[in-house]
């Protein structure tokens, strides 16, 4: 009868051990899951970056810049041809102020070259959803390799005025934009009366303007 008794107690005895056993292994199965599960605390969430739109056209403190080329005649035999870059900045609402520095070539009784420096003022002062039309004048310097005009000298001023007119073209904040100056060229007298003749030419233009930094 003990026999059977001892019998008993250790079938007991083992099989509360293989359910400790078994307790214990899904114990552990259940904590390497969720582990495995458990955020990175060092994982920095994705984050989507927004590309800010263009500023609208003429918006104060905002810049663009520019390349056009243009010619000019006055009308009796002399013409000059230029390419200019241009850096603009507006003050204000649809006026800005223009740093031009051009080049020119010009077709007289002695064909020279020369380089000039232009502040201009421009004001929009006609605006549509994507086109303006415009009025600008200012002077520059002038330097040349010869005298301009012919008699006259190397050195002179180029007070200028005229009306333009911008477009836009695609979506990335590019302008079309084209014009007409009357366009003078002088020392002002800074070489006496005789030293100065002066030229006085109408200028048309066409170029491009884009964003810059905006």
């Amino acid at each position: 009868m003990m026999r059977n008794s001892t019998c008993v107690l250790m079938i007991i005895g083992l099989a509360t051990a293989r359910t400790a056993s078994a307790d214990d292994d899904f114990d552990w199965l259940v904590r390497g899951v969720e582990t495995t599960v458990q955020p990175q605390a060092d994982e920095a969430p994705s984050t989507i970056h927004e590309v800010e739109p263009l500023a609208p056209f003429g918006t104060a403190d905002t810049w663009r810049w520019a390349i056009y080329t243009g010619a000019a005649h006055d009308f009796d035999s002399s013409e000059n041809y230029n390419l200019h870059f241009s850096a603009e900045y507006f003050i204000a609402t649809d006026f800005s102020v223009n740093l031009e520095l051009g080049v020119f070539y010009f077709d007289q009784i002695q064909n020279t070259w020369g380089t000039n420096f232009n502040t201009l003022f421009r004001w929009h002062f006609l605006k549509g959803d994507n086109w303006t039309v415009y009025g600008d004048a200012g002077a520059g310097l002038l330097w040349t390799a010869d005298d301009v005009p012919d008699q006259g000298t190397s050195f002179d001023f180029t007070p200028q005025a005229g009306l333009g007119a911008t477009i836009a073209v695609g979506n990335g904040g590019a302008r079309l934009m084209t014009g007409l100056r009357w366009h003078h060229i002088s020392n002002a007298r800074t070489q006496g009366e005789q030293k100065n003749p002066g030229r006085d030419s109408l200028m048309g233009y066409v170029g491009i303007s884009f964003p810059w930094g905006n």
